[in-house]
Formats: C-alpha cells, structure tokens, sequence
C-alpha cells in the first residue's frame, strides 16, 4: 500500500512539472505576441542594409555554403516574417504563426521596405498551422532587443559552449567513474561528432536550427553532466518531461527528437556501465517520458488553439502531418508505409 501511494506521488509530481513547463511554453508565445513589433521592423531593415539578410532565400556562396549568414537563409526570414504579427487577432499570432507563401526574403523585404503594395503582400498571408512557433515567441523577444547578428552569433556561441561541456562531462566521468578509460576519448569523439553531425559553420547560427540545437545538445549536455553528478532516477525523469515539452515548442522539423532518443541511450548505456540497476525497463520508462511530454505538448498546444482559435484544428493538423510525410494521401496506412520507406 505504501508502495501504492509513493507511485501514486511520484506520477503527480511528473504531471505538475509537465503541465508548469507548458503552461510557461503557451504564456510565452503570448507574451511574444504583446511585443510591439517596431523594433523588430527597424532591426530587419538594417539586417539587409548590412547584408546580414539577402533577399534569396539560399545564403550568398555557392550552394549557400554561407557560414556567415548561415546556411539557412529562407528559415530566417520565415521565422521573421512570423514574428511580425501579420494577423490582426493575437490569438493567431501567439499560436498560428501567419506566413506568406510566397519567396519568404522576398516578401519580407518588400514588406519591411513598403516596396509593393502592402494589401496585396497581405493577401498572400496564410496561417500556419501545424507547430507549436516557440521559435518565432523566442525570437519575437530577442530581435526586439538586440540586433540580427548579434542574436545568430549567441546562438552559435551557446551551442559550442554546450558541446564543449558535452565532452568536457564525458571525460569526468571517465576519470572518475573508469579510471581514464577510453569513454575520455569517446568524449573527444562525441565533441567533433557533434560539431559534423549539426553542421555549426552553416547551421549554429540559423533562427530555427540554432534554438533546435539548444535544445538537444543541452539536453546531452545535462544527461551527461547528471552521470557526474549523480542526480537520482527521479530528477532524470523531470529533465525528460522538460526537454520533451521545449523539444515540442521548438521543433520546425529540424531533428530535436531522433537526436534526444540517441541522447537517451547514450545516456543509459553509460549509467549502466556505473551502476547494473539501471537497468534496459529504466532507459525505457526515460524514453517514454520524454515521447510522452513530446507528444502531450502538441496535444495541449491543439487544446488551447481549439479553444481559443479555430475549432477545426485537429483536421487540419492531421491532414497537414500525413501530408508532410506520404505527400498525396492521408489514411493511416499511407503513413506508416511513408514512414518505413523514409526509414
């Protein structure tokens, strides 16, 4: 019965770190939808006076291979477009992120320079359904405070430092843990696997990718740190229920997920190694926090946009999902099958 009841807590106590992590993540994009956007109009301006924008979509070298402005340059206009509070209803931009459809740099320097007719740039504005938008809340706040380039440099800098740390923990651990094994080398190989893999040079700085890139290597980053630490089984689990959900809020499909999964098993392939009761049923119940939190974010996110935005929301998220992986159809079947054909 004691047993019972301590469960009972400890499940209780998971729910409450969810629903305060998502209930700051909707806060947020709500906030961000109260920011007076001037700022950001005047910042965007002088990002293509001084190049730090182009109006291609593609950065200025060739193949876009642009490790100054990134590699990315129609993601950052996107997500500046969104950040512009297209809609007349905050509602819209705190939780449906307006976009045009239309050449996204263009549109937006013609926009910010009043160079077309501004009600015919707006006919083209269509809500974007199926993301959280932490990203554009995120960057609503910082490019109304600091300028572009600025904010990309952070970006890249903090995700160096997080991998720098990455490896840094590794090599504790193999001090302290195994005696200078060659976890110390697999650490210095997690460091130069990170920086290939994510592809900093052209990504690091990018307003989607860059935030992406806090997020699953910061979550490495303190798993790893946590083995050092030692943090209890318990803390493990509400590092998972909130990466999870931040995972959610700023995914734009960039890889947060697949790359936190691997963090996870990395992470108990380790601790294993240290202690044989953290076991494979342990790494699983960590797995299945994370994808819970992960998946209950969106779910919550739809409940509060069917409430307060369009009651049609679940149609057109699982419309916009399948269509996003099979292309054409939209049963279930053809989701799987698109699923194991991209595997």
């Amino acid at each position: 019965m004691k047993t019972l009841k301590t469960k009972s807590a400890g499940i209780h106590s998971y729910m409450l770190w969810f629903f305060a992590s998502v209930t700051f993540l909707i806060l947020l994009n709500i906030i961000s939808a109260f920011i007076p956007r001037d700022q950001l109009v005047k910042r965007t301006k002088q990002a293509f006076a001084k190049s730090h924008l182009l109006k291609s979509d593609v950065g200025g070298n060739i193949y876009g291979l642009d490790a100054w402005r990134g590699n990315h340059q129609y993601q950052d206009c996107l997500v500046l477009m969104q950040a512009l509070h297209l809609s007349d209803d905050w509602k819209e931009n705190a939780f449906l992120g307006p976009k045009s459809g239309e050449a996204k740099c263009q549109w937006l320097y013609d926009y910010v320079f009043e160079q077309q007719d501004q009600e015919e740039l707006m006919s083209t504005v269509h809500m974007y359904w199926q993301y959280n938008h932490g990203t554009v809340a995120v960057t609503s706040i910082f490019c109304s405070v600091i300028p572009l380039e600025l904010y990309r440099a952070l970006l890249k800098f903090i995700t160096i430092l997080l991998t720098a740390l990455s490896g840094i923990a590794l090599i504790l651990v193999s001090d302290k843990k195994f005696k200078g094994s060659g976890l110390a080398i697999a650490g210095m190989g997690a460091v130069i696997m990170l920086l290939t893999l994510h592809g900093f040079d052209f990504f690091g700085q990018n307003l989607s990718h860059g935030l992406g890139d806090w997020i699953s290597i910061g979550f490495f980053a303190i798993l790893m740190w946590s083995i050092h630490w030692g943090l209890s089984y318990k803390k493990n689990v509400i590092l998972c229920i909130i990466f999870g959900s931040l995972s959610a809020y700023i995914e734009y499909l960039i890889g947060i997920l697949p790359f936190c999964i691997i963090s996870i098993l990395i992470f108990g392939a380790i601790k294993n190694r240290i202690d044989s009761t953290y076991n494979f049923s342990k790494v699983f119940r960590l797995l299945f926090t994370y994808g819970i939190s992960f998946a209950g974010t969106f779910v919550v996110f739809l409940l509060v946009k069917y409430f307060l935005v369009n009651d049609s929301i679940f149609k057109v998220f699982y419309e916009t999902f399948t269509y996003r992986i099979n292309g054409e159809t939209y049963s279930i079947g053809d989701v799987y099958t698109g699923l194991i054909d991209y595997l």
